[in-house]
């Protein structure tokens, strides 16, 4: 993944995990892009975990009130 380290040993728990409740589901075939798919969840939760947050950091609020119809306030 774009020259990153995987940590193979997260990835193959997680394989495990994804194969023992849904191997029946899965074809054979598919077992491989599954597999990097977990690669990819693992790398990107690695990314995320590296970012800084700082108690006072929160998301801009994107909040609207709602004013219904004829109402006067």
């Amino acid at each position: 993944m774009s020259g990153e380290e995987i940590d193979q040993v997260e990835v193959d728990r997680r394989f495990a995990l994804v194969r023992e409740r849904y191997g029946h589901l899965i074809a054979p075939t598919a077992l491989g892009d599954v597999r990097r798919r977990i690669e990819g969840v693992v790398v990107n939760g690695k990314r995320l975990k590296s970012v800084r947050l700082e108690n006072g950091i929160e998301p801009f609020s994107v909040f609207v009130p709602f004013r219904s119809e004829g109402r006067e306030d």
